[in-house]
């Protein structure tokens, strides 16, 4: 895992920007439609009864359609930052911000070998 701080701002760091600002807003917008419009399947019942308790109305069996006005109250009440530990208890990666962290992650199954091209899962060796 890398974090990489560069120059050229402020705070120390440039951010790593794909979109600009209106082509989020736009992505933001079509999320909440289809969120709305299209739902999502939770299989969850506990995360199911917690949706309802909230006021959504839009659950049919394990879909769920999700207002746009609960998903602006879960933003507002998100903390801007929340940090991650190791196994040991110990703070290991603070999230959130300007900082970027890269790495393969946990939940990269599988790989591409660098010898065959060929995706196959990942070993320890």
């Amino acid at each position: 895992m890398i974090t990489l701080p560069t120059t050229g701002s402020s705070q120390g760091f440039v951010p790593l920007r794909r979109l600009s600002d209106s082509q989020n807003e736009k992505l933001y917008e079509a999320c909440l439609t289809i969120l709305e419009r299209t739902g999502v399947q939770i299989y969850d019942q506990e995360a199911i009864e917690l949706l309802k308790k909230a006021g959504v109305t839009g659950i049919d069996g394990n879909r769920v359609r999700i207002p746009p006005k609960l998903v602006e109250s879960a933003r507002s009440t998100a903390p801007e930052q929340v940090t991650l530990y190791n196994r040991y208890g110990e703070p290991v990666m603070p999230v959130g911000g300007r900082t970027s962290y890269f790495g393969t992650g946990s939940d990269c199954l599988n790989i591409i070998d660098h010898r065959t091209g060929e995706r196959r899962r990942s070993v320890l060796k």
